[in-house]
């Protein structure tokens, strides 16, 4: 546990002396609205520095499924807010610039620590509820532009989830996501 919490914290630590070590232009502020495959979400991504952003995300997520031994198959669905704030370093930024590839709305490749807080479902079926989640990822993901205000964006990793019922274990994080930058 300590090992795991030290590695995130270093990680952090990197992104923020790489971000306030680039100063000077670069990424932009951006405010989006995203469609995942989950949910819906408000995005804003504050320029830190260069190639970095902190991007804040507030999401109203989505989450179904079936129970065969307790609801005789009967599907249930729920609906959550979900907090994100990840730290962004868009690696190929400038290299893209540079070779006049489009790089509106930060359109590179990045590496970010994802941390995530799910609340309490606001709607659910079946007596089914989620559990309050926290959860720290290192991902890897690329974002593009189509146009001027359209853009998709995915990202992977492997990190660190903690509940009240699993306590802690490792967690894949995967985003498909499809936005509109304002």
């Amino acid at each position: 546990m300590k090992i795991k919490l030290f590695s995130i914290l270093l990680f952090c630590s990197v992104f923020a002396i790489k971000a306030f070590a680039q100063g000077g232009d670069g990424v932009e502020n951006v405010h989006s609205a995203k469609l995942t495959y989950l949910g819906l979400s408000y995005s804003y991504e504050h320029a830190i520095g260069k190639q970095a952003v902190i991007n804040g995300e507030l999401k109203l997520a989505t989450g179904f499924g079936a129970n065969y031994f307790y609801n005789e198959g009967k599907t249930w669905h729920v609906v959550y807010p979900m907090l994100r704030l990840e730290p962004r370093y868009y690696y190929n930024f400038i290299k893209r610039a540079g070779k006049g590839k489009k790089i509106i709305n930060n359109s590179a490749n990045y590496l970010a620590l994802s941390i995530n807080k799910s609340f309490d479902p606001i709607i659910k079926t079946l007596g089914v509820g989620l559990i309050n989640e926290f959860s720290a990822i290192p991902k890897w993901g690329i974002k593009r532009t189509i146009g001027q205000h359209f853009f998709y964006e995915t990202a992977i990793g492997v990190g660190y989830r903690y509940n009240r019922v699993d306590k802690s274990r490792a967690s894949l994080g995967f985003d498909l996501q499809l936005g509109y930058a304002f």
